[in-house]
């Protein structure tokens, strides 16, 4: 018969945690659900990155609009300050000159081009600026702005 010069050892856990406070499931739970968040949060992203790809056409879109009406309001604005320009730089060379031959079509006067002389000029004043200028023929014959003409103007 055989013997064996090796005696069986026997193999027993251990009463006690390792010294170190290694835990393995807790670890492969920590683990786990680390993880697990991490898959969310992709997917979550992924999800938001195609809605962005979807609605991408339909923004760009409204981007164009809104530029479009920022342009056209900007325009608008513009042309609105030149004529208001042009209305102040008529009163001042009316004012300066004092409508002696000069004739020029004024906005509001629905007379057409109409020689800028006398007691027009002092009318054109007062309608324009709402100042106290009587005509030279007194008797206040100027209107108020906005009330438009009633046909005995001139």
């Amino acid at each position: 018969m055989l013997t064996s010069v090796l005696s069986p050892i026997s193999i027993t856990t251990p009463d006690t945690a390792p010294p170190w406070g290694w835990n393995p499931a807790a670890t492969f739970l920590t683990a786990y659900n680390t993880q697990a968040q991490a898959r969310r949060e992709q997917e979550k992203f992924n999800m938001a990155m195609q809605l962005e790809r979807i609605l991408l056409p339909a923004k760009a879109a409204q981007a164009e609009f809104t530029l479009n009406q920022l342009a056209y309001e900007t325009e608008n604005m513009a042309n609105s300050y030149r004529l208001q320009n042009e209305m102040v730089n008529e009163r001042r060379r009316i004012i300066r000159t004092g409508g002696s031959g000069a004739s020029s079509n004024v906005a509001g006067n629905s007379g057409g081009s109409t020689p800028r002389t006398g007691s027009n000029v002092a009318t054109l004043i007062q309608n324009w600026g709402g100042g106290s200028a009587t005509p030279a023929g007194g008797g206040g014959g100027g209107k108020i702005l906005g009330q438009g003409h009633t046909g005995d103007d001139y």
